[in-house]
């Protein structure tokens, strides 16, 4: 081969020179990491390109000018100060909680896969002291915004084709390491209410569940409990509630290190 080759070959080899030298190398692809700092990455990139879409020419000449003494482009500039501004704002973001990773209390629903989705079914009982809930524990984010409030999203059907009412009671404990809490702290507990309809199977998402930022800090220990309250005349649905799915909701206020 020449020593003057340059270049790829069919995504196979790879020349590299300098003056009198000569090699060959065997190609190897990069790897496209899917890292969620850099899928964040490419989402800012993505909004800032399509912001410097959006301007009419004459901006856009604005910023070539700015751009003049720089050794730069005006979009260059643009898409830096886009970025940096992208990333101080605040995002909505949730942590999904399937159920695989419930743990059954004393008086656990059942579990069974309805079509391709494992579910806890919960059943409709009389006694408040039958009624059935599980438990999961879970990280605050990171990227969680402080004494932001959290949201609880739970995804669900139910099995029946008369209209009705469930009522979902969601414990809460959140525990700070290296502080006065503890495992055994009084919980926080909301309720919902929610009404379906008599399309069988049809997915329900109720999310009124909000809890007080003032609870939760960037490191803690969350406990979650979720019970279905079907002993209280709030609840009328007859049939079973199937769970899905447990969102946990949060605002993320960090977006990595300015570009």
């Amino acid at each position: 081969m020449s020593l003057e080759a340059k270049g790829k070959m069919k995504n196979i080899l790879v020349f590299q020179g300098a003056k009198a030298t000569s090699k060959v190398n065997i190609y190897k692809k990069q790897k496209d990491s899917q890292t969620e700092r850099q899928l964040l990455v490419r989402t800012l990139f993505d909004e800032a390109r399509q912001r410097w879409n959006s301007l009419t020419d004459e901006q856009k000449s604005v910023w070539n000018d700015e751009a003049k003494y720089k050794n730069k482009t005006g979009y260059d500039i643009f898409i830096k100060y886009s970025i940096n501004n992208l990333r101080t704002m605040d995002y909505s973001k949730c942590l999904k909680v399937d159920m695989t990773r419930f743990k059954k209390g004393a008086k656990p629903p059942l579990d069974h896969i309805d079509g391709l989705f494992y579910c806890l079914e919960f059943e409709e009982v009389v006694l408040e002291a039958n009624e059935q809930f599980v438990f999961a524990t879970l990280h605050i984010p990171k990227d969680y915004k402080p004494n932001s409030d959290m949201g609880i999203e739970l995804n669900w059907f139910s099995d029946s084709e008369i209209v009705g009412s469930v009522k979902w009671e969601i414990s809460l404990v959140s525990v700070t390491p290296d502080t006065a809490d503890t495992a055994e702290d009084t919980p926080t507990v909301e309720t919902v209410i929610s009404v379906v309809s008599p399309n069988l199977g049809a997915l329900k998402i109720t999310e009124d569940a909000v809890f007080s930022g003032s609870l939760f800090s960037d490191h803690d220990v969350v406990g979650i409990k979720v019970k279905r309250k079907s002993a209280d005349v709030a609840d009328t649905l007859t049939g079973s509630a199937h769970l899905l799915m447990l969102e946990f909701c949060y605002i993320s206020d960090r977006l990595g290190e300015k570009v």
